[in-house]
C-alpha cells in the first residue's frame, strides 16, 4: 500500500484519489493492534552518538555494547564483513576510518 498526501494505491492495482493521508492513517490506526516490538529492538541495538556505553560485568553482553567495542577496534587496516541479521544492521552504523 502506497499512501500519498491525497491518494492511496494498493499494490500495482487500484489507486484511490481524494483520500487524505491523515484520514487514511487515523482509520488504519483504529484497526491495528499496538505493537512495541520494533521500538524495543531499536532501543536494544541503539548506540547514542558520543556516549560511551556502560555495562555491568555480570550481565550478558548486549549487541550495542559489542558493537561499541568493534567500533573502537576499527582502523584503516581493518576490513569489515557482516552477515545477515543484527551484525548487518549494526555494521551500517559503524563509522569507518579513512582508508
Amino acid at each position: 500500500i502506497i499512501v500519498q498526501p491525497d491518494r492511496v494505491t494498493i499494490g500495482n492495482g487500484p489507486a484511490f484519489g481524494c483520500v487524505l493521508m491523515k484520514d487514511f492513517l487515523s482509520k488504519l490506526a483504529k484497526r491495528i493492534k499496538h505493537n512495541n516490538t520494533a521500538f524495543e529492538n531499536y532501543h536494544r541495538i541503539f548506540v547514542p552518538e558520543g556516549k560511551p556505553l556502560r555495562d555491568n560485568p555480570k550481565e550478558a553482553l548486549r549487541v550495542n555494547v559489542l558493537f561499541q567495542h568493534i567500533q573502537n577496534l576499527l582502523s584503516s587496516e581493518t576490513a569489515v564483513l557482516a552477515e545477515t541479521g543484527d551484525s548487518w544492521f549494526n555494521c551500517q552504523k559503524l563509522k569507518l576510518p579513512e582508508g
